[in-house]
Formats: structure tokens, sequence, C-alpha cells
């Protein structure tokens, strides 16, 4: 995404003071973790704006958020969240994600492993593949751990 504007700018500041509505280019004008952050990425996941969503996915989808980040427990309830309400393309993009990195998360993230529990049954076959792997590799069961 390119740097936000000038407009984009007076936009944000207008939106903190309570009036106008929220924008994707928001989400990089605030610090990822912040609680401004996490206020506008849940309010463009509740508009169900996809662009926006799209948006909050891709920073959610960092591995350097859950290596001992102090918003940590947030971000994990956020992907939860979206992986249990998502449209279909978030939740393969998020069980992608935590089958390829399932060194950062374990069982006791006990958020996350329920709804990645419940994604194996999900009617896509890709997610229900992809997070029975994962569950799998996070038990320990998986032959090709890692």
């Amino acid at each position: 995404m390119l740097e936000p504007g000038l407009g984009d700018k007076i936009s944000w500041f207008l939106y903190r003071k309570g009036s106008g509505k929220v924008k994707p280019e928001y989400l990089y004008l605030a610090k990822v973790g912040d609680p401004e952050w996490f206020g506008v990425a849940q309010t463009l996941i509740k508009d169900k704006n996809l662009d926006g969503r799209r948006e909050v996915l891709s920073q959610l989808l960092q591995s350097r958020y859950y290596k001992g980040h102090p918003q940590r427990k947030s971000f994990l309830a956020m992907l939860s969240d979206l992986l249990r309400k998502g449209i279909l393309d978030e939740r393969r993009l998020i069980v992608k994600f935590l089958d390829q990195n399932i060194s950062l998360f374990s069982t006791k993230d006990e958020q996350l492993y329920g709804a990645l529990v419940t994604a194996q049954r999900d009617s896509d076959i890709t997610i229900a593949n992809t997070a029975e792997a994962a569950v799998k590799k996070l038990k320990g069961e998986s032959p090709e751990l890692l």
C-alpha cells in the first residue's frame, strides 16, 4: 500500500475526533498493536469492508506479531475470530499461515487452537485438510514436523 497522503491524514484526524468513516488507509496511520489500530481493524471487519478486511489480514499474517509481542493475545483473538467468521478466502489464508508458521503457536493458545480444531470440520476441503495438518503439527503427531 502506498504512503497515506495529506488528505488521508486530515480525514484520520477527523475520524479520531469522532467524525467521518473508517478507511483501510487508517491502518497505516496507527501503529499495529495500539488500541487505535485495533479499533480501526475491528470496525473494518464489522463493516464487512472487503478491502479493509484484506488489509487487516495482511497485517495480522506477519510472524513478528506472534513472537513475544505485548499484544500477542489480542492478535490471536482477532485471528481466531476471522478463522471462525471470515469469508472463504480469509479462512484459507489463515489456516495456510498457521500451518506454515506452526512453531509460533501451541495448544496453550486456547482460543486459536479451538478455532483451528473447529476449522477441521469446515465445508471447504482445503481449509479442513490444512487445519487438520496444522493441529497434528501442534500436537506433535505429524511426521513432517516443522
